[in-house]
C-alpha cells in the first residue's frame, strides 16, 4: 500500500504533468539580445571609456577608483545636483572618480583635467 501511495505521489508531482506547467511563463517578454548597431555602439563607448581610464590613471596616480553610475541611479544624482532638463538630456552618464582623503586638495585639478579630456 505504501508503494502505491509513493507511486501516486511521484505522478502527482511530476514536472512533466501539464497541470504544473505555467502557461504565463511561455508568453512572458524575454529580453532580446542587443542589435548589431547597439553592440557596435557599446563597443565604441567601451573603447572611449577605456582610453579615458588609461589617461586618468597615467596622469593622476592618486586616483584609487573609476566607475560609472548606472542609468537607474543617475536620476538621483541629477536631482541632488539640481540639473535642469536641458542638462539632464546633455549628460548621458555620470563618471565617479575616487581619490584618497589625503589627496582631497587635488580634486578640482583632477576634475578640470577630466572635463578637458572629455
Amino acid at each position: 500500500m505504501t508503494e502505491k501511495n509513493q507511486k501516486n505521489n511521484s505522478e502527482e508531482t511530476s514536472l512533466e504533468d501539464k497541470k504544473y506547467q505555467n502557461p504565463e511563463l511561455k508568453k512572458a517578454d524575454v529580453p532580446q539580445a542587443p542589435s548589431p548597431a547597439d553592440t557596435k555602439e557599446m563597443q565604441e563607448m567601451r573603447a572611449k571609456l577605456e582610453g579615458l581610464k588609461k589617461y586618468i590613471n597615467k596622469k593622476h596616480k592618486s586616483v584609487s577608483g573609476i566607475g560609472i553610475i548606472p542609468p537607474q541611479a543617475a536620476e538621483m544624482f541629477d536631482d541632488e545636483n539640481e540639473l535642469t532638463e536641458e542638462e539632464r538630456k546633455e549628460k548621458p552618464m555620470h563618471l565617479v572618480v575616487v581619490l584618497p582623503n589625503d589627496k582631497e586638495k587635488e580634486f578640482n585639478e583632477v576634475k578640470l583635467d577630466i572635463l578637458k579630456k572629455i
